[in-house]
């Protein structure tokens, strides 16, 4: 069930860019800071997980929720319902995933917008399952993503295979 979220926009912080707002934690605009998502109000991104995706086998999570127990950086945390982290970072090996849950995201966005209008009936579809088991291989990648946008929490997820939306 989804839900619903009061936002603060008194401590909402934005980056200008081209006469619009942009809020840092705007995931879809992280990729494109030429179109936004919707016409009004940030999109707060709350976590992504993926799972089957390039070199990510098992899901990953990217969570902006705070831990309950760091109090740390109360600087870094906005709003109260929910609370979120203003920013993250990502860190770890090389070759350790960090780019590809990115570009997860990137592909999610991608996904998202060019289904209805640029994906043919029938094309393949760009995913690319974790390769280095034969199960793995044959089935499909999941994304999900909760956000809240405009005080509602969404929730989306979404299983593919290069043929198919499942």
């Amino acid at each position: 069930p989804l839900d619903s979220h009061k936002l603060w926009p008194e401590r909402a912080h934005g980056l200008a860019i081209g006469g619009e707002t942009w809020h840092p934690l705007a995931c879809w605009a992280t990729f494109s800071l030429s179109e936004p998502m919707w016409e009004e109000g940030p999109v707060m991104l709350v976590q992504l997980a993926v799972q089957n995706f390039r070199s990510i086998r098992d899901e990953q999570v990217l969570s902006f929720v705070p831990a309950t127990k760091d109090k740390s950086l109360p600087e870094n945390v906005m709003g109260e319902d929910p609370k979120l982290l203003a920013s993250a970072v990502l860190f770890g090996a090389n070759a350790s995933g960090k780019s590809n849950l990115l570009k997860a995201l990137a592909f999610l966005r991608a996904l998202v917008q060019n289904s209805a209008t640029k994906h043919q009936p029938g094309a393949k579809l760009a995913v690319q399952p974790f390769r280095l088991d034969a199960v793995s291989r044959n089935r499909p990648t999941v994304f999900e993503i909760a956000f809240v946008h405009e005080q509602v929490r969404y929730i989306y997820t979404v299983a593919a295979t290069v043929d198919r939306v499942v």
